[in-house]
């Protein structure tokens, strides 16, 4: 792990690193090592999401080295996203849940999860994944259309609140 540290700190092009997948929770520990030892030498932690907020939250009951992981990152990038296409009429409340569980409320939990940290130290980013579909909706995805929209108002929201403490939040909308 120091070698890797130490490796990378050599690059002097290098003003960042960047955790993603499941690796970085699944592996807190060391991720939060190597993530203490990064922001300690000046460079900005990346550190994309893809889990559900329920998966987090019942990952940080288990692991508290999580919580030092989630501390030292500078950027998050919230990117879980699932979509079940059908009519309206055929969405189950189950399914409805689901969708809005995995693409907005992980945006929430994520992102309050890290903005301690943020504020305390007046720097930071936070860049939500959204789409198209939250703009304009799309037949057939109407709780995904409902859950990206709701990303835009957030993102929109949180820009505003958190502008003054040096914290930009910004949505990118594929499609």
């Amino acid at each position: 792990m120091d070698e890797l540290i130490e490796d990378a700190l050599d690059n002097p092009l290098l003003k960042g690193i960047t955790f993603s997948g499941g690796d970085p929770l699944e592996r807190a520990e060391e991720f939060a090592y190597m993530a203490k030892a990064f922001k300690k030498a000046g460079l900005n932690i990346w550190c994309y999401t893809g889990y559900t907020f329920e998966d987090v939250l019942e990952k940080m009951k288990k692991d508290n080295n999580i919580k030092d992981l989630i501390e030292n990152i500078d950027v998050l990038v919230n990117n879980a996203g699932i979509s079940k296409p059908c009519l309206f009429t055929d969405i189950s409340y189950e399914q409805w849940n689901e969708v809005i569980s995995t693409n907005l409320n992980s945006v929430f939990i994520m992102s309050q999860e890290v903005l301690n940290n943020m504020i305390h130290n007046k720097s930071g980013c936070i860049i939500n994944i959204s789409s198209i579909w939250g703009m304009v909706g799309s037949s057939c995805e109407v709780h995904y259309s409902t859950a990206k929209a709701g990303i835009n108002g957030m993102t929109k929201s949180l820009a505003k609140e958190l502008g003054p403490s040096n914290i930009r939040v910004n949505a990118i909308a594929p499609g």
